[in-house]
């Protein structure tokens, strides 16, 4: 448990710092570009959907390789606690293995929101949750992994879920697509959504490593 929970304790950070701004960005973007004109919503929707694949897979490659220097960050050693210490890396990695699907989670919960539809991700997220409360025993005790075992029911979970999520976003909005949107040869195209996204994102990510920074001192 505890080094579940110093693991767990690292992820809290990072959604903080980049997941939680990209979910209130996300809403307000998809909500103006619903409203537009241009009918712009199947473009925005794909935009946020691609950044945020790309900032789920960055955060998976610094949690994986940057788990041992967090986990001694937080005040375990290797030498005096060798059990705990490695316990809570591989927790930590395997963690972060589901860090693509919980981004993804966020950013359609976000695209969701700003059509006005709560409904589905909370079904998305209530299912994904129950399915975990009974896969994780299984794997914890009838498979014997251990706190393993959690971190990898977790991850499923968060996989099936953001699987059902971007399902139902295919069927809800015409014209969205994954794949090639934010390299759109023409720039006003990429100035518009993906840099109204990388922008307030990054102020929202500065105000929440100040606010971590904070409490950290």
């Amino acid at each position: 448990l505890t080094a579940s929970g110093l693991a767990i304790a690292v992820l809290n950070i990072i959604v903080k710092l980049f997941n939680s701004p990209l979910l209130s960005v996300t809403t307000s973007v998809i909500a103006k570009a619903s409203v537009s004109p241009k009918r712009d919503l199947s473009r925005a929707a794909s935009i946020a959907v691609e950044l945020g694949i790309l900032g789920g897979l960055a955060q998976t490659l610094i949690l994986f390789v940057g788990a041992p220097v967090l986990i001694h960050l937080m005040g375990v050693d290797s030498q005096a606690d060798p059990g705990l210490y490695h316990t809570a890396v591989s927790f930590l990695r395997i963690r972060s293995l589901g860090t693509l699907a919980n981004v993804l989670l966020l950013t359609t919960q976000g695209i969701f929101r700003g059509i006005g539809d709560t409904k589905s991700p909370l079904y998305a997220t209530l299912a994904g949750n129950v399915l975990n409360v009974g896969l994780a025993p299984l794997l914890i005790f009838g498979l014997d992994w251990g706190a393993d075992g959690a971190a990898w029911a977790t991850v499923g979970c968060e996989y099936l879920s953001a699987a059902y999520l971007l399902w139902i976003v295919y069927g809800k909005i015409p014209g969205f697509k994954v794949g090639g949107s934010i390299l759109e040869k023409s720039q006003e195209r990429f100035a518009g959504t993906a840099k109204q996204l990388l922008s307030t994102s990054g102020v929202l990510a500065f105000r929440s490593l100040c606010i971590v920074t904070t409490y950290a001192i």
